[in-house]
């Protein structure tokens, strides 16, 4: 008798834990892609350079490839990590074992742990010529489509908008003070009436500005009259997970009943 109510009990807990666990994958965050761009570097003959953006909330790992154009690729990196909301700046030899690389391509999980691939980016041989770079946040989330107008009071005037990474560069900036006025604001901001200034040394400076995004106003909609209540009922949502899962589940509840059923039948006839 006791291992009957122990099969029982054992039975009940195997039930619950596959009613429960493709709740729990189910509730993990989704990881939003790493994007993957070619950047200038100091000397394109020494180096290329590409920018991994993370656009999380939180740090994501990933591996990178260097590719040719003929005699294959270079294997994958080991586990390089990117902060959140953050860019880390990769460079390698455009020579791998005397043929020239073509190509970068890098990868990391889902929130599924399945692998996910970036498209392709092309090497740029393009030369820093001292960039200054114009950085939109709000919080934690860096804004795209904020436009500035950046003059040095003597004759250089240039515009510029911020990407999806919420930069903005502007190149062939003077030595010496830069003002950057922004003339149009994010997608759902207020525009900032502020003019800055940046110091230029070099060709090279940079300058953070966040921008005050209030919430968008709710609107108020008019209740619908009262009706009658309906007679509840209550539906299921898929999960996404395989039916087996609810299948098996029902089963293993099906046997504990029916061995409740004949240990309570046997009494009854003893």
């Amino acid at each position: 008798m006791k291992w009957k109510k122990l099969l029982f009990v054992g039975v009940l807990v195997i039930a619950m834990v596959m009613f429960t666990f493709p709740a729990a994958i189910s509730a993990a965050e989704e990881v939003e892609d790493l994007q993957l761009t070619a950047v200038c570097s100091d000397d394109p003959d020494e180096t290329r350079c590409w920018e991994i953006y993370n656009p999380n909330h939180f740090d994501v790992e990933f591996k990178w490839k260097y590719l040719r154009e003929t005699h294959g690729s270079s294997t994958w990196s080991g586990n390089q990590n990117v902060p959140a909301m953050s860019s880390v700046i990769r460079c390698v030899s455009p020579d791998i074992h005397g043929h020239k690389g073509s190509w970068v391509r890098i990868q990391w999980k889902d929130s599924s742990g399945a692998t996910q691939l970036s498209a392709k980016v092309d090497t740029i041989d393009d030369i820093c010529e001292g960039d200054v770079t114009i950085l939109k946040y709000s919080g934690d989330k860096r804004l795209s489509g904020a436009v500035f107008d950046v003059t040095d009071g003597q004759g250089f005037s240039v515009q510029v908008t911020t990407g999806a990474d919420g930069i903005a560069t502007v190149k062939g900036a003077p030595d010496g003070i830069i003002y950057v006025k922004e003339v149009v604001a994010p997608e759902g901001c207020e525009i900032d009436p502020n003019q800055y200034t940046v110091e230029v040394i070099n060709g090279k400076g940079e300058i953070h500005l966040e921008n005050d995004c209030p919430p968008p106003p709710t609107k108020k909609t008019e209740e619908p009259p009262a009706e009658e209540p309906a007679e509840e009922i209550e539906v299921l949502a898929f999960t996404g997970q395989s039916p087996m899962f609810f299948i098996f589940g029902f089963g293993l509840i099906a046997i504990a009943g029916g061995l409740i059923v004949g240990l309570r039948l046997r009494k009854v006839r003893q």
